[in-house]
């Protein structure tokens, strides 16, 4: 018998590149980011399957402020999604996490951190 695979959530920790790229795709970024989640809840048949989003991060003392000058604007759209969707939760953790030298990525200790945080995030929105 084949294994039957129910997802249990939506984990998304993106952003980076519209805070990045240009001031219209940071502006665009809330209305994509509710529509991509729309779709992906109804493809799974599950309008309520909890969302857990992860806030971007650049921390200026690690040198990487001016790679996203748009970072706010994708935090402020974060932040909305996670307001209006009873079923969503947003990480803000993230924002202590230690960068790689490319400083586009976190280390692996960021990596055990954030998957810790998401986890017990999604634990709580089961309940959603």
């Amino acid at each position: 018998m084949p294994d039957i695979l129910i997802p249990a959530g939506i984990v998304w920790m993106q952003g980076e590149a519209d805070a990045h790229h240009s001031v219209a795709a940071a502006d665009a970024y809330g209305e994509k980011l509710t529509t991509l989640m729309k779709l992906i809840r109804q493809a799974l048949g599950d309008e309520t399957i909890p969302v857990v989003l992860g806030k971007i991060n650049r921390r200026p003392d690690q040198g990487a402020e001016p790679e996203m000058p748009y970072m706010q604007t994708v935090i402020k759209a974060q932040k909305l999604f996670a307001m209006k969707d009873v079923c969503a939760h947003y990480v803000t953790e993230t924002e202590n996490y230690t960068l790689t030298d490319d400083r586009w990525h976190y280390d692996s200790a960021a990596y055990i951190q954030m998957g810790q945080a998401f986890a017990k995030a999604m634990l709580n929105l089961k309940k959603c």
